[in-house]
């Protein structure tokens, strides 16, 4: 039997992994899911190295290669983002493989069968493969594409689809341009690094607007803010009073948050 380690930082994310690869390698047994850096560290340091890991890119407390500085990893890694830019060739050379997410079952299974192909079960990361790497997700990436909840369901949403995105009793939703509102993972902050801050505003404490969903903006109380959204929505989007000069020159084209 084969011991998988899935490092995602994504609730959602994670058992929707969890559930593909349990019905494409029934055989394969997860030993531990694990959400960030420190944790993973932590766990390599003290537990036998798996046959296989998972390991998303973005972890919230920093990239995933930070963990190569502290253990000596010998395991196959099927690399996984939502990041469009970071599919690049790096991730498919000397046994590296990626997948974007939301994970297709089809790929997730040509990431395994190529796995299983190896002939060697122990891998060295070396040094100049890992700059490689992290040369090339280095700089600005931001999301593109969004899980979310829908009913039973999981789907995604691309950035222009998205109205804003809101916390409501420590909930994070996306509400969606046909009207809908969309329950995800994590937390607002977390949300907000990964977001393009020339398309997106975080404009109060519960509330981060993408600059296309505006059709106007409005003065209102104590030198605030009122956003009229181009979708309806009875969720009210106002800015808050120390964001309103900053807000103003984002709409303006000077992106400075």
């Amino acid at each position: 039997m084969k011991r998988i380690v899935i490092i995602e930082d994504e609730i959602i994310a994670s058992g929707r992994l969890i559930s593909l690869v349990g019905s494409i390698r029934p055989g394969f047994e997860i030993v531990s899911t694990l959400q960030s850096v420190a944790e993973s560290i932590e766990w390599f340091l003290n537990n036998e190295q798996p046959d296989l890991v998972f390991m998303d890119i973005q972890l919230a407390d920093g990239l995933s290669f930070s963990i190569f500085k502290e253990v000596d990893l010998r395991s196959p890694i099927i690399f996984t983002t939502a990041y469009d830019q970071y599919a690049l060739n790096a991730f498919k050379v000397n046994s590296i493989d990626y997948l974007l997410k939301p994970i297709d079952p089809d790929q997730l299974n040509e990431a395994i069968v190529k796995y299983e192909s190896w002939t060697d079960g122990a891998y060295q990361y070396s040094p100049e493969l890992l700059k490689q790497l992290i040369e090339a997700v280095s700089g600005p990436k931001y999301k593109s594409r969004f899980l979310v909840k829908s009913g039973k369901a999981l789907q995604f949403l691309t950035q222009d689809a998205i109205c804003f995105f809101y916390s409501e009793s420590g909930v994070l939703f996306a509400w969606s341009r046909d009207g809908k509102r969309h329950m995800m993972d994590g937390t607002l902050e977390q949300l907000q690094l990964g977001l393009d801050p020339a398309m997106f505003f975080r404009i109060n404490r519960k509330a981060i607007v993408h600059i296309q969903a505006i059709e106007t903006v409005h003065p209102h109380l104590n030198s605030r803010l009122k956003i009229r959204c181009t979708t309806p929505t009875d969720i009210p989007l106002v800015v808050a009073r120390e964001r309103s000069s900053d807000f103003k020159h984002w709409v303006d084209g000077q992106v400075n948050h």
